[in-house]
């Protein structure tokens, strides 16, 4: 995928999950708590929002493992986009680079924690949770915020997308079922959380988006098929594209995607 389609479907993304964020967010009321760590910071988007909400300082901090799922060419144009995203926010952020297990900050520094498709990236979440908490101070709040779970996913037409989708994730190291599991890592990490499911749903004509952004089926099959390609055949996706495409310009076309979210105090 090109460096501009995969800031586009990052840009989508974002704008997906806001209304859930904003869920969150007042929900935890994390204003007032002190620093915020975003784990998984996306374009900008939740680092403006975070800031605006809880009027405290935000770290957005980026896996490697997350980076490297992005290609050379794609990186500097992400990190631009992001620096744009939040440049009204400024000096109020700052942006840094870290293992997931292994993170550049002191004890207890943080007032709360938010990470969002952040676990899917954990080769190991519970040790990743452990680390998070190492940086939470005592009576601080964890959020994860939004992690998918692509094994739940249901499609109209289905052609098979859940599964390709998740075969090819898998492949790259990324756990297209952690939505399902984030119950299991927060208790094997010690903690009591609340748990929530947010419904993403995706119906009627996709040619257009919310928000004043356009996109055309074309864009759409871009993402999917950079994604899918290494375990379909070409065969399948010509066929699979004409289906879904004949489809989704009828407004017939259907996609469900699960998204969990966690909340837990230390």
């Amino acid at each position: 995928m090109s460096p501009h389609l995969r800031i586009e479907a990052l840009s989508r993304q974002a704008a997906s999950l806001r209304d859930l964020r904003s869920f969150l967010f007042r929900k935890t009321e994390i204003a007032g708590n002190g620093p915020v760590l975003l784990l998984g910071r996306g374009i900008g988007e939740a680092t403006a929002e975070l800031q605006s909400i809880s009027g405290e300082f935000i770290v957005g901090l980026d896996s490697e493992a997350e980076a490297q799922y992005f290609t050379e060419a794609e990186q500097p144009r992400s990190v631009i986009q992001s620096k744009s995203q939040t440049k009204a926010i400024e000096p109020h952020a700052s942006f840094v680079l870290s293992s997931m297990t292994r993170l550049p900050f002191k004890d207890g520094m943080f007032g709360a924690v938010c990470a969002q498709y952040w676990f899917m990236f954990c080769p190991d979440p519970v040790k990743a949770l452990l680390e998070i908490n190492r940086v939470v101070k005592p009576g601080g709040l964890i959020i994860a915020m939004a992690e998918p779970d692509f094994g739940g996913r249901i499609d109209e037409p289905d052609l098979r997308q859940a599964p390709l989708y998740s075969a090819a994730l898998a492949m790259e190291g990324i756990d297209p079922c952690i939505g399902r599991k984030l119950p299991k890592i927060f208790r094997q990490a010690g903690f009591k959380p609340e748990i929530g499911v947010w419904n993403l749903l995706v119906e009627g004509p996709v040619l257009s988006e919310a928000e004043g952004s356009s996109i055309t089926f074309e864009n759409l099959w871009d993402s999917f098929f950079t994604v899918v390609q290494p375990v379909a055949s070409k065969a399948d996706l010509i066929r699979m594209k004409k289906s879904w495409k004949r489809q989704a310009e009828a407004g017939l076309s259907l996609t469900h995607l699960p998204i969990f979210w966690a909340v837990a105090k230390k």
